[in-house]
């Protein structure tokens, strides 16, 4: 496939990073991202954001605080949501403080399938088209006159059927996807600490990279930098993403370094009181 140029510059005006740390609903609060940060992750994602919710509610916004400074960056804003409109509306309100806004096609939870978002829009290819198209061009108006650009990019997880994910991850690279992280694990394989039960496939996520114009993430398996080694060979990815393998223990996936607890504890808990974090963890 055609390399996108523009996606590849802003790739690169963010450092070429490698290690991202995943969007993770009640954990990435600014404390955990910088805590993540000092480990040795280059990117870190806010949770899940509803966009809808994030457009009205005044209130809502306010639960989300950018409060992590210049060391919070490059930082990725993962919103959730299967209206174009409200995606497009909340890309733009979040773009100041950020340098990619996500849609997040990766969620297999309830509350996503209430609202035909995260992994269940991808059973819809059609509307996806429209949200990324929406957010992208959103974006864009963002981006015009500034030096700075901020990335329209995407999550997805897999089908069973291959010929799927790569027709969708297409669609979605077409529509404007900057960036594409690929979850190896089937929306059927479930989420959080469940995802252990069923390994990530790195073979389907190599597929997507291989057809792909633009950087692409792999998600999926990663519980220490062994690991994360292993997942560059394997998938040929830009970039290795971690989420409950990091939150477990963040030393070992991006420092590499067995142990340390207490001291990882302790440096959460700095940088909770420095954000003014109401730590969840």
């Amino acid at each position: 496939r055609a390399r996108n140029d523009v996606a590849w510059r802003w790739y690169a005006s963010v450092g070429s990073p490698r290690l991202f740390v995943a969007p993770l609903v009640g954990y990435s609060e600014p404390a955990f991202r910088l805590t993540c940060r000092r480990l040795g992750a280059d990117v870190a994602s806010t949770p899940m954001i509803d966009a809808a919710g994030y457009v009205k509610s005044e209130r809502y916004r306010g639960e989300y605080a950018f409060s992590g400074g210049a060391e919070d960056r490059p930082l990725t804003v993962q919103l959730g949501g299967s209206e174009p409109g409200a995606l497009a509306a909340a890309a733009t309100l979040v773009a100041p403080d950020c340098d990619a806004v996500e849609l997040n096609m990766g969620c297999p939870q309830r509350c996503a399938k209430k609202t035909l978002s995260g992994a269940f829009l991808m059973e819809d290819p059609a509307r996806a088209v429209r949200c990324v198209k929406a957010m992208r061009a959103a974006l864009d108006d963002f981006n015009k006159g500034r030096d700075r650009r901020v990335a329209c990019v995407v999550k997805i997880r897999c089908f069973e059927d291959m010929t799927r994910t790569l027709d969708l991850a297409k669609a979605l690279e077409e529509a404007g996807a900057e960036m594409l992280t690929i979850h190896g694990r089937t929306r059927h394989a479930g989420g959080g600490r469940r995802t252990a039960a069923q390994l990530a496939n790195w073979d389907w996520v190599r597929s997507v990279k291989n057809q792909a114009g633009v950087p692409c993430v792999s998600n999926g398996n990663i519980r220490d930098a062994a690991d994360v080694a292993e997942c560059f060979e394997r998938t040929g990815c830009d970039g290795v993403m971690s989420g409950v393998g990091c939150l477990r223990r963040p030393r070992a996936v991006f420092g590499g370094e067995a142990g340390g607890r207490n001291a990882v504890a302790a440096a959460y808990c700095a940088a909770a009181a420095a954000t003014r974090a109401s730590p969840r963890q």
